[in-house]
């Protein structure tokens, strides 16, 4: 059984997070050293309000970043399919504070179809998904208590036979493509009005609805490279 996996994560949600950035954007600009160099009141004073003004632009940056790292950063959709089935996501309105449900949800899914399918062991498909999805799962279900289903290879290694990265298998180890670049260059579609770069815009704009839609395109992207990669369809 293949199943093809994708996360949209946020920024993190809890208040504590975004207050401790900005405590310490506060202590930076404490400590701002000032180039020997400038001598006049005048050129000093400029280069503390220009220091003072990347400090306070680089606030919601750094926020932004804590969405890819499980350790702070949360899920809003997931999404899925089993070998040939229609795609599936997880997703609530709540975002904020529903994540456990959507973990629930979706390992339930994964439980049931692996129990279906003569408890073989599934291939975890996915693009990046094994520096970057399978770990933010891993520790979001730690954090939130919640112990998911054992078939779930979060510590494979990409040349793992429970894992397929379509980002490794195509760009090697230590490089990188996007998935609409691959999609793409294997003559599919590729992305529409949304990326990973404006999931959280669409997300606090009240628009989750389309991101869930977003993740489940992206579902259906990694189906056609995985099939199209392992030569699926083709004949000789």
């Amino acid at each position: 059984m293949n199943i093809y996996f994708d996360l949209e994560t946020v920024p993190a949600q809890s208040p504590d997070v975004l207050a401790q950035i900005k405590a310490d954007a506060e202590e930076a600009k404490k400590n701002i050293k000032i180039p020997a160099t400038h001598k006049k009141p005048e050129t000093i004073e400029a280069y503390i309000a220009n220091k003072i003004e990347e400090i306070d632009a680089g606030i919601d940056e750094t926020y932004r970043k804590t969405a890819l790292d499980g350790t702070y950063g949360q899920i809003a959709v997931i999404g899925m399919a089993f070998d040939d089935g229609e795609p599936m996501v997880f997703w609530s309105q709540e975002f904020a504070t529903e994540e456990p449900f959507l973990l629930h949800g979706a390992f339930m899914a994964i439980s049931d179809a692996f129990k279906a399918n003569s408890m073989m062991r599934p291939v975890f498909a996915g693009h990046n998904i094994v520096a970057f999805d399978l770990p933010f799962l891993w520790k979001r279900c730690v954090i939130n208590g919640i112990k998911p289903p054992p078939c779930v290879p979060f510590k494979a290694k990409a040349w793992d036979n429970t894992v397929f990265d379509t980002m490794v298998e195509w760009a090697g180890f230590g490089k990188t493509i996007s998935q609409d670049r691959l999609s793409k260059a294997l003559g599919f579609p590729g992305k529409g009005d949304i990326d990973g770069s404006k999931v959280w815009d669409y997300v606090k704009g009240g628009k989750i609805a389309e991101v869930a839609e977003y993740c489940k395109s992206d579902v259906i992207d990694v189906r056609r490279n995985f099939r199209r990669m392992t030569f699926q369809g083709i004949t000789s």
